[in-house]
This record gives structure tokens, sequence and C-alpha cells, in this order.
């Protein structure tokens, strides 16, 4: 069940704004009464403060108090081309720039639903596809049980801040849009949040509405590919990340060391999870003993992406024997599929991965590259032909010479078992011959 405001009440803001199937652009910035009226449902026991469809001017940050909603008028995930309630936005942080306060605050137990945010001036007044303009975090939780609801980002260079304060019992579902360095990042100290049904792509920055509706048309696809970390997890426990999608990233999915709190990441669930055209589409940059992420029925895929010579599905750790990543720090993978471009399926530099039931439809020239640390890989398939016996560094899976030990039982590959070793690293399992 979606979290709901305080009480029952609804008023409805009766703002200046753009309307019509034009490409007229709201003119009034309207941040002031948006205050006012926010404050005045706070002070009158919380509700829902109703914007009307249109597109209104929001030129300076906003605090949505606890116990109000500020809602717009879908009651669905929808797409930059379906227009409805949109905040337009010039706000980059002011003389501090991306370090400024986030453009829409949500307090402890506050929420915002069914609104679509574009930043108007990303890719202008000096600025570029190429070179978009940095600013704050659009949306940032303050406090426990924030909530983001069927909102879409059209353009924005950061999307959702629930890093910086602990917002236990976080709730973000049916988020969509084209956040371009920075998606959802989450930590704190958070405990018990959801992530749920979001999608990343950058095709909602160019498929706008009928006549334009003022929203700033982007093709940002090689910028996001080569700049944009979507989701970051960081210092949380109990996470759920459930059915969610990144088109075009450096990282899908990544997880680190909480830079406010100084703690790593904690036991989380990823279910559903999919990352396309991802240089890498799963990585574990710091984790300590605790850490534990198990992730069920992932779909990892990478795309050849200019400027970027080393791709993978999974990334353990950024190299061999990392002190960053505890070697009793576990990835465990079920039910999992990877294709497209890789140069290497999984690299594993420190820690302990399990894959169970993965389908590697290709694996580049290593699938498993057990480089530190250990791996475990059960009844897999390795779809990848290999026209001639492995020579050198090919194969579907490689012990280097600092990684411990690869278990390979039950597994399936298409060529016949191939597999490279060098170093003292222990190599077990029933595919062993």
């Amino acid at each position: 069940m979606h979290p709901r405001p305080a009480s029952d009440k609804v008023l409805k803001a009766d703002l200046a704004r753009a309307t019509g199937f034009n490409n007229n652009r709201p003119v009034k910035d309207v941040s002031a009464e948006l205050q006012s009226a926010l404050d005045a449902l706070k002070a009158a026991g919380g509700g829902t403060l109703y914007l009307p469809a249109g597109r209104y001017l929001v030129d300076n940050p906003i605090k949505v108090p606890s116990g109000v909603e500020l809602r717009g008028s879908w009651d669905v995930q929808h797409h930059t081309q379906s227009g409805g309630t949109a905040i337009f936005t010039n706000y980059d942080g002011g003389t501090i720039g991306e370090k400024g306060a986030s453009l829409i605050q949500l307090e402890a137990n506050a929420g915002i639903r069914g609104i679509t945010l574009a930043q108007l001036n990303i890719a202008s007044d000096g600025y570029s596809a190429s070179n978009p303009r940095k600013t704050p975090f659009l949306i940032q939780g303050q406090g426990p049980k924030v909530y983001i609801i069927n909102v879409t980002i059209a353009v924005g260079d950061k999307g959702i801040d629930l890093a910086s304060y602990d917002t236990s019992g976080h709730y973000v579902d049916y988020l969509g849009g084209v956040p371009l360095r920075a998606g959802i990042w989450v930590g704190g100290g958070a405990e018990g949040g959801f992530i749920r049904n979001m999608q990343f792509n950058p095709h909602y920055g160019s498929r706008l509405p009928e006549g334009g509706q003022g929203y700033p048309e982007v093709f940002m696809m090689r910028f996001v590919q080569s700049n944009c970390s979507a989701l970051k997890f960081a210092d949380v426990k109990n996470q759920t990340i459930f059915n969610n999608f990144v088109y075009g990233s450096v990282y899908g999915i990544h997880f680190l060391k909480d830079a406010i709190t100084g703690k790593y990441p904690g036991k989380m669930t990823v279910i559903g999870h999919g990352s396309d055209g991802c240089t890498y589409s799963l990585f574990v940059e710091d984790a300590d003993k605790n850490t534990k992420i198990v992730a069920v029925n992932s779909e990892l895929v990478n795309t050849k992406i200019p400027n970027e010579p080393v791709r993978s599905y999974v990334l353990m750790g950024n190299e061999v024997n990392t002190g960053k990543v505890h070697p009793n720090a576990k990835l465990i993978l079920y039910n999992s599929a990877f294709w497209g471009s890789p140069v290497f399926g999984a690299i594993i530099n420190n820690g302990i991965v399990s894959f169970q039931q993965a389908n590697f439809t290709r694996s580049g020239t290593q699938g498993i590259d057990v480089r530190g640390g250990k791996a475990h890989v059960y009844t897999s398939y390795f779809a990848q032909k290999i026209a001639a016996p492995t020579a050198g560094d090919g194969g579907y899976a490689r012990l280097g010479e600092q990684g411990k030990s690869i278990e390979l039982t039950n597994n399936y590959y298409l060529s016949g078992f191939r597999f490279n070793k060098s170093g003292e690293g222990l190599i077990y399992g029933s595919d062993k011959k």
C-alpha cells in the first residue's frame, strides 16, 4: 500500500501556469506562493496540495512539510510525452552550484506524487548535450518515511538524494526519466526502504508531448553512458530493490561505502533488476564482512560504448585484492540473464561471488574472471561458441594468480569445458575433469 499524507484534506493550488498543446513555457516563478500553500496545509494538520495539469515555473527551492503531499494530475507512471502536471526550473544551486540545496526537499513523512520535473537550462546558455549543466539533486529526502510516487524526470542532472539524511522507511515507486549524472542515491543509515518499478532511459529527454509544451529536447544517450551512476546504495540495511530498470549508465547499480556515515552496505535484496547499455551493470565498490547482496532474476547487459574499453556484467572490487572489499563480503546472484557485448563476463577482485542458474549468452574473453577472492558457479549455461581450443587467457572461466578459488559444478559449456589457471588457487567442483 502506498504511503499517504497525515490527513484526507485536499487543497487545490490555483497558481500561474502554462497550458495547452503549444510550446509555451511558464514565465512567473510560483515558488513563494507554492511554499505558502504547503505551509498553510501543514498548519491545518497536513493533507494533499493538488497542482492541476499544466506547466509551473519553480526557480527557488521549496520544502514539503511533514504530513503533506505535493500532488499532480498523474495516478500512474507516465512518460514525458504524456504531459500533465509539470514543474519546470532553471534553478542550478546558485553561487555554490551542484552543492546547493535541492529544488524539492521532503521533510519526514512528506511526499510528492504524479508530477513531471524538467531542468530547462540543462543544455543551454553555454552548456550542451556533451557538457550539460551541473545542478543539485532535484529531490532530497530529509527524514524517515519520505515518499516519491509516479514522478518523471524529463531531464535533470541528478534525481533523488536519499543519502544525505537517514530516510529509513523511504518509498519510491514508479519513477521514470533521464538523470544525467546521478539517479537515486541511498545511504545515511537508512533501514527498511523500498525502491521499486523505476525506469531510467534517455528517451525521456527526446520524446516530447504534443506541441512540445515547452520541454527541452535533449539527446543524452552518449553522455549518460559515460557519466551516470544510476542507482547507488551505501549505508543501508534491509533494503528492498524491486523490478527496476536502467538503460545507459556507467554503473547500472552500484554499492559503496557511505560518504557521510563511513559505513558499508548491509543486507540487501534485489529482485527483478535490469541494467542495459551499461559499462558495468552491477558494481560492488566497497563492502565489509557483513555485506550480503542477494540478486534474484536479474538481467545485466553490456553494449559497446565509445571510450569504454573494458565492460563487464559484474564487477566485484575495483582492483585485484582490493582492501575496499572484505574477503568475506558476499554477492549472490540467482537466475540471472547476461547478454550483450562484454569484454569480461564477471570480474572478481575480492570477496565471494556466487552464480546459480545463470545464462551467459555472451561471456566475453572470460566468462568468470577470478583475479582475487572466490567464485562459485552452479547450474549455469555458457552459450558463447568458442571456435578453437583456448589459448592464453581465453575461455569460459579463469583463476588468476591471486585468485583464491573457483567452484564449477553442474554447468553446461557450449564448446566444452574451457578454463585457464595461473597461480596456486584452488579449482574444484563436478565440472573439473
